[in-house]
């Protein structure tokens, strides 16, 4: 994660302290990694690890830790993921981060770091960020 992502996040965290989870450790993420069959992209890996998960703006970000934000019995990036993928198919491969307004999976593909918006509605992908560190700059620019 880029330094100064990692400064904005924790300025934002400072200020709700509720939208942050707790950090985790390196195995618990990799038998997450495990349980899914992938690898988490390097920057998400990251934010996983500094804050569990977070809410960053209007959108919860989820790992391996919920933030308080998230409400009681949030799912986490490993049931999230797993729910989508038995939802459906398109999404087999996928590492599920988020879930917009409209109830579209947000997350990776196994094919680069981009964050991804699947439509459910009309079957399209759409590319949100080239990257992690895109994606969470973005979300901390917005009023």
């Amino acid at each position: 994660m880029e330094p100064t992502i990692a400064s904005a996040l924790d300025s934002h965290f400072s200020i709700w302290p509720d939208a942050s989870g707790e950090p985790v450790g390196e195995a618990e993420i990799a038998a997450a990694e495990a349980s899914l069959g992938m690898s988490f992209p390097a920057e998400y890996r990251e934010f996983v690890a500094r804050y569990g998960g977070g809410v960053v703006r209007d959108t919860d970000i989820v790992g391996l830790r919920a933030a308080p934000f998230m409400g009681e019995g949030s799912p986490g990036v490993v049931e999230e993921t797993l729910r989508w993928r038995r939802q459906m198919p398109q999404l087999a491969d996928w590492l599920v981060i988020a879930v917009d307004g409209g109830g579209n999976p947000i997350g990776f593909s196994p094919r680069g770091p981009a964050v991804l918006v699947f439509d459910h509605d009309f079957g399209g992908l759409i590319e949100l960020a080239p990257s992690f560190n895109v994606f969470v700059r973005e979300l901390l620019a917005r009023m």
